[in-house]
């Protein structure tokens, strides 16, 4: 019995006194998380908002990562274009270029989850944002002007039934960290002298353009931001930011002639015999081989 009345005692007093201590000691830590002050020039902290899945505070671009910070956020919105920066959830990062009526300011303490790069600064919460704000205008991104050895040719127009240029090609990390460079690259080591970057994610070779693609009226529509390069122009919805390599001689697409593509040294051992003639019912090489690869 005397057993029983000290167990009872000891929940009684855990409950008056243990639980709202650490209850106390729990927000005292919550609070302890900062706002950096060393944040780049013209940005500044504006508060917590409400934020919620189905009407977005900041809604114009996102993207999420294990090593977040309140910083990191602010170049990303900045490299895009975009005034409004907010981190949520410890790992997702918001931009925008103005505030939803439906955020409203909530209690500092409601932003109380650390970023997953830097676990003293605040990265909002569940459905709560830290939010930063810059009234200086931004650069945005731009069209990159053509990798070494690679030139711009600008906007061109495309359809998914006719391609305009026809070889679609796969590149390192995928779709999601494409860049002008590593497309450009794919395409030049596939032996086509043409490289279309389209719909931020998806690479595009040819030595010809094809089914009457060409320059875009008025160069419009090529206003996706590289997957692996917020700061570049990577094509659009049916449009190609086309390149042309420094080797090359590109044929409009009403021709049938192919760009000429540039000699290249043969593999050790190999030496060029010349141009050969053939027939399709008497081959001069008569083994056949179909390759899973571009042909070079």
């Amino acid at each position: 019995m005397a057993f029983k009345l000290c167990h009872s005692l000891y929940c009684i007093l855990l409950t008056l006194f243990v639980i709202p201590q650490s209850l106390a000691l729990g927000v005292h830590l919550r609070r302890s998380l900062v706002i950096p002050t060393d944040l780049p020039a013209g940005w500044s902290y504006l508060g917590c908002y409400t934020d919620s899945v189905g009407a977005r505070t900041l809604s114009s671009a996102t993207y999420n990562g294990n090593a977040m910070t309140d910083e990191s956020c602010i170049s990303f919105c900045a490299g895009q274009g975009y005034p409004y920066a907010g981190t949520e959830y410890a790992g997702q990062c918001y931009c925008g270029s103005q505030l939803a009526s439906t955020g409203t300011v909530a209690p500092q303490t409601d932003c109380d989850m650390g970023c997953t790069g830097n676990a003293s600064e605040a990265c909002g919460a569940g459905n709560r944002l830290t939010v930063f704000y810059t009234s200086q205008p931004l650069a945005g991104p731009v069209t990159n002007p053509g990798p070494s050895g690679w030139t711009s040719l600008g906007c061109y127009t495309d359809s998914v039934g006719a391609r305009t240029l026809v070889n679609g090609i796969a590149t390192p990390g995928g779709g999601s960290a494409l860049t002008i460079a590593l497309c450009t690259s794919a395409c030049q080591q596939a032996g086509y002298l043409l490289a279309g970057a389209e719909y931020a994610g998806e690479c595009y070779c040819g030595n010809t353009f094809s089914n009457g693609g060409g320059p875009a009226p008025g160069g419009s529509g090529c206003t996706m931001q590289c997957n692996g390069n917020a700061s570049e122009y990577y094509g659009g919805s049916n449009r190609l930011n086309v390149y042309s390599s420094s080797a090359s001689s590109v044929t409009s697409s009403s021709s049938s002639a192919s760009a000429t593509p540039s000699s290249t040294a043969a593999p050790a051992g190999w030496n060029a015999l010349g141009c050969y003639t053939d027939s399709v019912g008497s081959r001069t090489l008569p083994d056949t081989q179909y390759l899973p690869v571009a042909m070079t």
